[in-house]
């Protein structure tokens, strides 16, 4: 057991950190106490390291290039070997954001704006439920209701994001652009207007 120099409070000899210069090894403070003061400093000293770090970033980014340079083979080596410790990890965490609510509309922004780019057309950043919300969740086409809570996307009653002028007609992503359809119109629509232009006057 060891007293902790700040609060006073025997602890343990894992609670406190190592240190060669004193006798015993160990550091006079306690992990919590040595956290608690370190935040501290960092919040008082928080302004001037900002404007150390502006005034010297010439300097800082030259000599972390110089360093990378030099160390290319063992920073990547490093990288290496810690990627593929984490890997199982990395998966795991980016299955189950996939999975989540706000992993499923980045997921749909992304394949909207990589799509929209592909076919060389006007691009808006709205989430697939605004769309959905707007029409009331209601097949533009057939009228019926659609079931946002199914799982299984291929449904024939499952909400989906349809472009009115399809993208590969020069239709561009946005609200007015856009409306919702139950899956089953939406795989009979295709790519073709069927004349949906009468909405987007509407």
């Amino acid at each position: 057991m060891k007293t902790c120099s700040i609060c006073n409070i025997k602890k343990k000899l894992s609670e406190f950190n190592k240190c060669k210069e004193r006798k015993d090894g160990l550091k006079s403070i306690c992990r919590e106490c040595q956290s608690v003061s370190r935040k501290q400093y960092h919040q008082l000293n928080k302004q001037a390291a900002q404007q150390y770090y502006i005034e010297k970033k010439d300097i800082i980014d030259k000599r972390n290039k110089e360093y990378q340079a030099i160390n290319k083979e063992k920073i990547s080596t490093r990288m290496k070997k810690y990627y593929k410790g984490i890997k199982g990890i990395r998966v795991l965490t980016s299955k189950i954001y996939r999975q989540s609510e706000a992993g499923k509309i980045s997921s749909d922004k992304s394949v909207a704006k990589r799509r929209a780019f592909k076919a060389g057309v006007n691009y808006e950043s709205f989430r697939n439920e605004d769309v959905l919300e707007r029409d009331g969740y209601i097949c533009q086409h057939c009228k019926k209701k659609t079931r946002p809570y199914y799982k299984n996307r291929n449904h024939p009653l499952y909400p989906n994001l349809d472009h009115i002028i399809p993208l590969s007609r020069g239709g561009e992503h946005t609200k007015k652009n856009t409306q919702c359809l139950c899956h089953q119109c939406n795989m009979k629509k295709s790519n073709k207007n069927i004349c949906d232009q009468l909405r987007l006057l509407g």
